[in-house]
């Protein structure tokens, strides 16, 4: 067994499902809607055992029947905590991401595809220092700007005013960060939580700048326009 940290361990091997255009963080709970023949079996495997399998992202999300080569090297191992199978033969799966894990090998199964993988180890404990009470509120600080302009739920600050750990507030903002997968994964892949906090600040400032011009120019174009219509009746009246 490959330890994260006690008390989650994870198997040698586990079944793998391929995600297409999303990256799963450790601490997320979301729905998935599964739908390829070898992902409902690699569900169905996990279901048979201890309920955990790896949640992997595809490079080319047009990809139907995705190979080794295909799937990015580091994922994230979760529970399935609940399944419903589907009246148009897809499963719905409730899934709990737990920890990171890297694929070592591919391993021949007779219907889902496994993967022989090492567990990388849970965060370790950060000193609690000025530089890092600094960016932890600089980051809770720059989700509470973003929250109104890109519609985010508000218990996504009530949760990170709760998170003391960077690794874990890092996971969590990314998580409901909009980001491209290949950020999204390159954030994933990061080991050392300050350097993936201080990723996420530096995303979070990138999509503030960006959705600020964004809000001015959409003022300017509302502005012009009923400027414009204002004119046209003046005109009208006359």
């Amino acid at each position: 067994m490959s330890e994260f940290s006690a008390p989650l361990s994870v198997p040698d091997e586990l079944p793998v499902l391929p995600l297409r255009e999303m990256v799963v963080f450790p601490y997320m709970a979301l729905p998935l809607f599964v739908a390829r023949e070898r992902s409902i079996a690699a569900v169905e495997d996990a279901l048979a055992g201890d309920r955990l399998l790896l949640l992997t992202t595809q490079r080319e999300a047009d990809v139907e029947d995705p190979e080794p080569e295909d799937l990015y090297p580091v994922g994230t191992v979760a529970m399935v905590m609940r399944i419903l199978r589907m009246g148009d033969g897809r499963v719905k799966v409730l899934v709990q991401g737990l920890g990171k894990a890297r694929i070592d090998a591919f391993v021949e199964h007779e219907r889902a595809q496994w993967v022989r993988v090492t567990g990388l180890p849970a965060d370790e404990d950060t000193d609690w220092c000025v530089e890092v009470e600094a960016l932890v509120r600089t980051v809770r600080s720059r989700v509470e700007e973003l929250l109104p302009l890109k519609n985010l739920p508000p218990e996504v600050l009530s949760v990170t005013a709760n998170v003391h750990e960077p690794g874990r507030l890092a996971d969590l903002v990314a998580a409901h960060l909009r980001l491209r997968t290949a950020e999204a994964q390159e954030l994933l892949e990061i080991t050392d939580p300050l350097a993936r906090l201080r990723k996420v600040d530096a995303l979070l400032k990138r999509e503030l700048e960006v959705t600020t011009v964004q809000a001015e120019s959409q003022s300017q174009a509302q502005d012009e326009m009923s400027r414009g219509q204002r004119d046209a009746y003046l005109r009208e009246q006359l």
